[in-house]
């Protein structure tokens, strides 16, 4: 994955006859590193609470199995 690093560093070469635009280059890469990075840190930042949800969900799956297996014991004893 490109990081807003990579686009931040990222060098064109210069040509003499009908090249772009250096600055308006520059100026482009400028707001697409912002905007990257936005995106690139909520990413991650979604990452995250994707996997702690994800635990989260394994705890209550434990506490539900756990608590099956004691209603069916208490039916069993009754």
């Amino acid at each position: 994955m490109i990081t807003p690093l990579d686009i931040e560093n990222k060098k064109f070469s210069k040509q003499i006859m009908n090249g772009y635009s250096v600055e308006e280059v520059d100026d482009f890469l400028d707001q697409l590193t912002v905007e990257y990075e936005k995106m690139y840190k909520e990413l991650q930042e979604t990452k995250s609470k994707v996997e702690e949800l994800n635990k989260n969900l394994e705890h209550y799956k434990n506490i539900e199995e756990t608590l099956q297996s004691t209603l069916i014991m208490a039916q069993s004893t009754a």
